[in-house]
């Protein structure tokens, strides 16, 4: 196996290796509806992967993409998200989400990368031609990655805004553009993205979310009634003193992989046994 590090994050070419270790961990690269079929990632590929990724099993990077995100158990996502997003578990992402990208300073006299990016080529030597030795800077905070929580839906094409959190149990409509915070069990759309309804009623929701379904093993929830929300957190309230909260193990993927890729120590040379002596005659 090939590790490459590249300071916050690391590649990895992926090998049968790879692969079958992708497998153990539940890790996925599509869905693989027909038994047999065959992964998105192939042998030669390069994944990049952030160092401080961790994941949970039973998570699908599917259609698009050469990485692996900070994912909770059974969710997907069929766009490439930036690599230090964090998402929950049960999370449903459609094609073409993307996230606000590199802010500019809309407060200094110009947004230009001139003021505020010295990392760039032309940058650096339009400074260098211009005889300009100090960099001159301006306040440029960038805003994290925005937090998404567990049990949520995002829609095709939809935009998401750094520094804001996505509820749980939230819904975001195709096409919106989410710049304020998202409450949970809420549904939104537009541009930008506003309140439509909540998806159940508050008592419900509100049980909901303090049963923290998500948390329990799908074993133990997998006879409940999924059709039914009232039901389902009824069924759940009576059973939980009995439970415990599922954790499977969290895998740091830069540990792991970095582990497969130590060079073995040789094995140990077997003595030969010396050829016998012949007697003196």
């Amino acid at each position: 196996m090939h590790l490459k590090d590249e300071g916050k994050v690391f590649k990895v070419v992926v090998d049968d290796e790879v692969l079958q270790f992708l497998d153990r961990i539940r890790v996925y690269d599509d869905e693989q509806k027909k038994p047999g079929a065959k992964r998105r990632w192939k042998v030669g590929d390069r994944l990049t992967i952030h160092k401080k990724t961790v994941v949970e099993p039973y998570v699908t990077f599917r259609e698009v993409g050469f990485s692996i995100l900070n994912f909770g158990a059974f969710s997907y996502s069929a766009s490439g998200l930036p690599l230090d997003i964090k998402v929950g578990r049960y999370c449903s992402i459609a094609r073409n989400v993307e996230v606000f990208g590199w802010g500019h300073p809309a407060e200094a006299v110009t947004t230009s990368l001139m003021v505020c990016n010295a990392e760039t080529r032309w940058v650096r030597q339009a400074y260098k031609d211009f005889g300009i030795g100090e960099f001159v800077s301006v306040r440029n905070k960038q805003k994290l990655m925005p937090t998404i929580g567990n049990d949520v839906w995002i829609g095709a094409d939809v935009r998401i805004a750094r520094g804001i959190t996505i509820g749980d149990g939230a819904i975001i409509a195709t096409g919106a553009v989410v710049t304020k915070d998202v409450a949970p069990y809420s549904v939104v759309g537009g541009v930008p993205a506003r309140f439509i309804r909540h998806r159940f009623s508050p008592n419900i929701f509100e049980n909901l979310l303090d049963l923290k379904w998500w948390s329990f093993s799908f074993k133990d929830l997998a006879g409940m009634d999924f059709d039914e929300p009232d039901r389902f957190a009824d069924q759940l309230r009576e059973r939980a003193p009995d439970l415990r909260p599922w954790n499977p193990k969290r895998i740091n993927l830069w540990e792991a992989f970095g582990s497969l890729a130590e060079p073995q120590p040789p094995a140990p040379e077997v003595p030969q046994s010396s050829p016998a002596v012949p007697a003196c005659p």
